[in-house]
């Protein structure tokens, strides 16, 4: 394959993914939100009023929002101080959740709901690529905090795993794969069954159609949202690339507690300011 190659200049080394070095995750996001204030405990008689974390109603679907953002956006907006903690010990800070009712429906599923149905029903033949096989390369950031693996079978092309997660039983992940098509392909068809496949998650919750956004200069479609029955976070960013007769689609899915959103909002935020695709 005769192919082009489009590098971004940067100073000093960035590790590779795909080839060495470990990176960070996946997103498109303005900087954390400013924190919302807790309220703090009653003293005396009263009762304390028990503090919630981020759960499936509201705050977990606002988080999720969170994760997959808004293009463009650049600055948090301006939210209200936090008033100081009356027991001398500062609250600990949420992100600013917008309502979201409860009990929403999983969006309708339209069309394949993965990337080798959509290759079936093209006539085409869906390869994953392996670490180090030819094809297009990725480079992302090196994040403290993340361990990089390959030896997940849902993606071999590497991921990555947060060393600290809130529920050791759901560790934040980020699976990153590389997907050759045996043919050109129509982008947005892609896009739509790379977002169905978050879709088809146990009792999802989340937009029906993806978002446009780029990664490195490339179209890229984002969707996220909350999955199974104590509402993890999901988000995915989805680039297809042209390379003559044949087709990469590159995915990027991040994934974790809804404890955990702070450190993966942080995360992605990184990842979309620096990757760098090489074809």
């Amino acid at each position: 394959m005769h192919a082009v190659r489009r590098r971004r200049k940067r100073q000093g080394p960035t590790p590779t993914f795909g080839i060495v070095g470990p990176i960070g995750l996946f997103g498109h996001f303005a900087a954390p939100p400013s924190p919302v204030p807790i309220a703090p405990a009653r003293t005396g008689n009263h009762r304390r009023e028990p503090q919630m974390p981020l759960t499936r109603t509201a705050a977990g679907l606002a988080a999720a929002a969170l994760l997959i953002g808004a293009t463009g956006c650049s600055k948090p907006d301006t939210a209200p101080a936090a008033p100081a903690s009356t027991s001398g010990t500062a609250a600990p800070a949420l992100p600013s959740l917008p309502p979201v009712p409860s009990g929403a429906e999983a969006p309708p599923i339209v069309g394949p709901v993965s990337l080798t149905e959509f290759a079936k029903a093209n006539g085409l033949t869906a390869t994953p690529l392996r670490h180090g096989q030819a094809g297009p390369t990725v480079e992302l950031p090196a994040m403290d905090g993340w361990t990089l693996s390959y030896d997940l079978p849902e993606a071999p092309f590497g991921a990555l795993v947060f060393d600290h997660p809130s529920d050791p039983d759901i560790p934040g992940r980020v699976l990153v794969t590389m997907t050759k098509l045996s043919g050109p392909v129509e982008r947005d068809a892609v896009f739509a069954a790379a977002g169905n496949e978050l879709r088809a998650l146990p009792n999802f919750q989340g937009p029906a159609t993806g978002q446009s956004s780029k990664l490195d200069g490339y179209v890229a479609d984002q969707v996220g949202g909350l999955y199974g029955d104590d509402g993890r976070l999901v988000a995915q960013k989805t680039v297809v690339i042209p390379a003559g007769d044949v087709s990469y689609v590159l995915q990027v899915r991040a994934s974790g507690s809804n404890q955990d959103a702070a450190a993966l909002m942080s995360a992605t935020a990184d990842i979309d300011k620096k990757t760098v695709i090489t074809e």
